[in-house]
């Protein structure tokens, strides 16, 4: 999928969420549940109804007086109302929780590498493994976060989330190789290793909109090492194909919440998109047992992009206690990958001086415990 088609599906989503808070009142009902600390009454046989016009009656407000406007909690929003212990006008007002923080993880899997030959016969070329040799699982990384309400309601908050991704591949050449930056006789062990790091850390700004829908924008800073490493005939030779991938920019986004915030049950989609200058090296190292002996590489600067959709789903435990779960996906433009670069340079390693640069896709589950106060 190319970035333009991508970054019009996160700003469908982005829209989608607008169009949603129009539905409100019908998602109330299929959603919302009792607010955590909503009490239930008793009709009580002795209240009865009063006529208004006796004196003591309670009245209406007369058409000349002002009122103030109130959210979906029904609490006032004013700058007359002091935000206290007894009154909590919500994130608009600012008078929500003032700090929050959030621990968990994701269980994140890359995409399986394009199926590119990197290891063929010499001189027939004939495939004997691809860099789709490698199959990634699921793979557990730490989900961190820590936010501060101000006054009026805008929210400063950080977010940091990695993993490490890993798969090894065996063979046995069965005829003359070439390959990994070697060439060799038939019945060539390689024993090949791929390791994906990433590391995502932002910092928002984050303004609610009304009870349901946020708009965020943002610095994020993105690191992702690929690389992809064979071991000819135990430690005889090693070669080696890194690329390292700095990603810096700016990003917006906007998050949409399905239920009241008073709400035991949490529901919400959040949309981030951004681009981002890619500060990009690496190519093929190539060693004798421990010792370096040469290489092809190259350091170059590209425009990437990079789009996240996050759904979650959580409930309320207490007023300062939210334990949740969902769905990440994450999608990177203009990286450079090792899998790529070794396919298109098992003839001729020197075409590494020059970087090319591919897309990455991430998606998997995510779960954590938020705690506000």
């Amino acid at each position: 999928m190319s970035t333009v088609l991508r970054g019009a599906a996160a700003l469908f989503l982005g829209v989608s969420m607008i169009g949603a808070a129009q539905a409100r009142p019908a998602l109330d009902a299929a959603l919302d549940a009792p607010a955590w600390d909503e009490s239930s009454t008793v009709a009580n046989d002795d209240v009865q109804l009063t006529n208004p016009l006796v004196a003591d009656a309670i009245q209406l407000a007369s058409a000349d007086e002002p009122t103030l406007a109130t959210s979906d909690s029904g609490l006032a929003c004013d700058a007359s109302v002091d935000c206290t212990d007894d009154v909590n006008c919500g994130d608009l007002c600012g008078c929500g929780p003032k700090w929050y923080a959030s621990v968990g993880a994701v269980f994140l899997k890359r995409d399986r590498p394009d199926a590119g030959t990197v290891v063929a016969a010499n001189p027939a070329g004939t495939p004997f493994s691809s860099a789709s040799d490698f199959s990634f699982n699921y793979d557990a990384g730490v989900d961190v976060g820590l936010a501060r309400r101000l006054a009026g309601g805008t929210i400063v908050e950080a977010r940091y989330f990695g993993v490490d991704s890993t798969d090894t591949n065996q063979f046995v050449t069965p005829g003359g190789f070439i390959g990994a930056g070697f060439t060799g006789p038939a019945n060539t062990s390689f024993n090949g290793k791929y390791l994906t790091m990433l590391d995502s850390t932002e910092i928002n700004l984050r303004r609610p909109l009304n009870d349901r829908l946020s708009i965020l924008g943002g610095f994020r800073w993105v690191e992702l090492k690929d690389e992809m490493s064979y071991k000819i005939n135990g430690n005889v030779a090693t070669g080696t194909y890194e690329y390292n991938n700095r990603l810096y920019g700016a990003q917006i986004g906007a998050n949409y919440s399905l239920a009241r915030p008073t709400a035991r049950w949490i529901a919400s989609a959040e949309t981030k998109v951004g681009m981002y200058g890619n500060v990009a090296d690496g190519g093929i190292f190539e060693y004798q047992g421990n010792n370096f002996i040469g290489g092809f590489a190259d350091g170059h600067t590209t425009t990437a992009f990079v789009g996240e959709i996050d759904l979650t789903l959580g409930y309320r435990l207490t007023k300062h206690i939210v334990v949740r779960g969902g769905y990440q996906m994450l999608w990177m433009d203009n990286v450079a990958l090792a899998g790529n670069a070794a396919s298109r340079s098992l003839l001729n390693p020197s075409l590494l001086r020059d970087i090319d640069f591919n897309s990455l896709f991430y998606q998997g589950a995510m779960t954590g415990v938020d705690f506000t106060w």
